[in-house]
């Protein structure tokens, strides 16, 4: 077994400008990518705008305020709305066709909610589950702000997202095969 060796962040923050006369770098995926983030992370440092020292206003900007409470309370509509739909649709999921009203970030989120449930009980389920969910949010080409909460979502429940993508891909490929 070969152990990899990286530099740790002090080392590539002295290699910033000079990393092109190191010998590991250039060939590691890995330091080069964290050079690459410091390499970012300074080019943002030396922006006026990250220095503006103007004074913001405590006042909240009543469009912002009124935008903020709509969303607030379309979500929790939606979710409401979808705790009924969720059921129903896992255990007949064709009925999305007959019901396009259902095509909602509240549904998607319930349903991401119910995979994340079953992952380990009922892995095969989840997988279908997941992939209704997909289809749903394509299909409704929910808003950036709706997908990135969607996201967020699914982000929050502590790596199980990450580790379910990685499993759907591999249960996908091993039904390719079957």
């Amino acid at each position: 077994m070969i152990i990899e060796q990286h530099y740790d962040e002090e080392v590539l923050i002295g290699l910033l400008e000079e990393a092109d006369h190191d010998s590991h770098v250039p060939g590691c995926e890995t330091c080069a990518g964290t050079l690459e983030s410091l390499r970012d992370l300074t080019s943002a440092l030396r922006d006026d705008s990250v220095w503006d020292e103007r004074q913001l206003s405590e006042t909240p900007a009543p469009k912002t305020t009124n935008m903020l409470r709509a969303f607030a309370e379309r979500t929790k509509a939606e979710d409401a709305a979808a705790a009924a739909i969720v059921p129903r649709l896992i255990a007949a999921p064709a009925m999305i066709q007959v019901h396009p009203e259902w095509r909602t970030a509240g549904v998607v989120r319930k349903l991401l909610a119910h995979v994340d449930s079953i992952a380990y009980k009922d892995p095969k389920k989840a997988v279908e589950v997941s992939a209704l969910a997909v289809r749903i949010a394509e299909v409704e080409r929910l808003s950036v702000g709706q997908c990135h909460e969607v996201a967020r979502d699914r982000m929050a429940r502590a790596g199980l997202p990450a580790l379910l993508h990685g499993f759907i891909r591999r249960v996908a490929r091993g039904a390719e095969v079957l």
